[in-house]
């Protein structure tokens, strides 16, 4: 199941309808962290999703100080890469946020035996030790300049093959902050293949984020402790 990952800003009708034309069957709809505002974002999104019929999620976009509350509130905390190396590798080894996207924006240019991809083995080993996805944004390709795009590309090419090596999960999804950044599922898993995926992975980069965000729901309702551990309702 596809659930698209969108940025609103005071745009959500725009993006719910689109949505519902492009068939997308749920979104996960992103906020700046503000405990103060929580609440009321929750109450908005109930209204939409009883005004549209369409499943629609909390996602929170959380810095380093700020992710571990955000995991208390949300259904899927992400956070942007930065070109900080330090900072990058505590989000993927002590702060642990759902998603970690647009690695590859490192303004500086790459070098002449390797791509400034904003990733290693190392990272690549602490996501997946730490369950934590990797994130490609159709909004950054779609908004780069030609030139940018195509070192953009490349990067993203030369993650993939960490990627596989290293079975770390990945999402692409739209990351859009408009209605016409939008895409339909299909067409994400076509540029995916353009990018590089396999088919395996194409497919899987499309169902991740509903995966996560159901797993995380059990947390957030406290009938999953841990990976392994689950509570059973009791039957009256």
């Amino acid at each position: 199941m596809f659930i698209d990952i969108v940025f609103p800003k005071n745009n959500e009708n725009d993006l719910i309808k689109t949505a519902q034309k492009l068939r997308i069957m749920g979104l996960c709809m992103v906020y700046d962290y503000d405990s103060s505002k929580i609440k009321q974002i929750r109450k908005n999104l109930q209204k939409y999703r009883k005004k549209y019929n369409l499943e629609i999620n909390l996602g929170l976009s959380a810095n380093l100080k700020q992710i571990r509350k955000a995991k208390k509130l949300a259904e899927l905390v992400i956070t942007k890469s930065t070109t900080n190396s330090s900072n990058n590798r505590k989000n993927f080894e002590k702060y642990k946020p759902d998603l970690i996207y647009d690695l590859e924006l490192d303004k500086r240019p790459d070098k002449i035996h390797y791509k400034r991809s904003g990733l290693n083995q190392v990272l690549c080993k602490l996501a997946n030790k730490n369950e934590i996805m990797l994130g490609i944004s159709f909004k950054s390709i779609l908004n780069a300049k030609s030139k940018n795009r195509i070192r953009l590309i490349g990067r993203i090419n030369q993650n993939l093959k960490y990627y596989r090596k290293y079975k770390v999960k990945i999402i692409i999804a739209s990351f859009a902050s408009n209605k016409w950044e939008m895409r339909h599922s299909s067409d994400l898993r076509s540029v995916a293949t353009v990018l590089g995926m396999d088919s395996y992975q194409s497919k899987n980069s499309i169902n991740n984020c509903y995966l996560k965000i159901k797993d995380n729901r059990k947390y957030l309702q406290k009938t999953k402790i841990t990976n392994g551990i689950e509570l059973t309702p009791r039957n009256n």
